[in-house]
């Protein structure tokens, strides 16, 4: 009926809608996983510096602790 034509919605703006919702949930679980990644670092890994460290720090480090255990 030609009532009902005003009530259905725009296809084209449906899936531009639809698109805009996704790429919104997909950034926001991108953010939450690199705020979660920066949480568990400094929650746990802050005082090992070996992240941006030279190799030789690495095994140092790893020796240092062998001989501690």
């Amino acid at each position: 009926t030609p009532a009902l034509i005003d009530y259905e919605p725009d296809p084209v703006s449906a899936a531009a809608d639809a698109r805009k919702g996704c790429l919104i949930w997909v950034l926001a679980l991108v953010l939450l996983g690199l705020a979660l990644v920066t949480a568990i670092y400094f929650w746990r890994y802050r005082d090992h510096p070996l992240f941006m460290s030279p190799p030789e720090a690495a095994a140092a480090a790893s020796a240092a602790n062998r001989k501690m255990a």
